[in-house]
């Protein structure tokens, strides 16, 4: 399996023993976390869940985010629509978009604030 940082486990036998092939060199002190351990590698990558999520339509020309979870959130930040691209949260990744430019992306899937 590969991991988001293109380092590859390889299931050797059906036994415990699990082989992993790393960037890293084998004297390199990182191997030490995988020692009696097997590496758990998550296929789900972030960045392949946020192209998931539907792109947000706002009616102006700006928005802003604040990871709508309260607390849990993330500090309130000021996104510019004005250009014909999606803009961007640089904090959770969400993804939003002025109507006027809907046209302009017809494969995207959306949705309205």
């Amino acid at each position: 399996k590969v991991t988001h940082t293109g380092q590859v486990s390889v299931d050797t036998c059906v036994c415990v023993v699990i082989i992993l092939t790393q960037s890293w060199e084998d004297s390199d002190y990182r191997n030490v976390r995988f020692i009696d351990k097997t590496k758990e590698v998550n296929e789900r990558f972030a960045i392949d869940l946020l192209k998931e999520e539907p792109v947000v339509l706002v009616e102006g020309s700006h928005t802003w985010c604040d990871g709508e979870r309260g607390a849990l959130g993330h500090p309130k930040i000021f996104i510019n629509l004005d250009k014909p691209e999606c803009g961007v949260c640089g904090y959770c990744g969400k993804r939003f978009l002025a109507k006027k430019h809907q046209q302009l992306f017809q494969d995207e899937h959306f949705a309205t604030l």
